[in-house]
């Protein structure tokens, strides 16, 4: 199921999403909103935007957030995740 959050104006998706390899559920989201997030200098640009940040584990695509299965995007996390 797909969720919706407003910051400056738009609405970006927002996902849980199930990782059963670390048996963790999570709450992804897509590129355009980390580029909301962060700045240049990767500084978070409000502090609304540090909360939503702390809120999500990881940034996908945005062609992904939507369209992607549960299993498709467990596997594009788990293949860039850095520990």
């Amino acid at each position: 199921m797909t969720d919706y959050i407003t910051i400056g104006g738009s609405s970006y998706p927002i996902r849980e999403l199930r990782l059963e390899e670390y048996e963790v559920d999570v709450r992804v989201s897509c590129e355009s909103l980390e580029a909301v997030i962060f700045d240049e200098e990767n500084e978070y640009t409000s502090r609304e935007a540090q909360l939503l940040d702390e809120i999500i584990f990881f940034y996908v695509p945005d062609d992904m957030i939507e369209d992607a299965s549960d299993e498709e995007l467990e596997q594009y996390i788990t293949d860039n995740l850095e520990w």
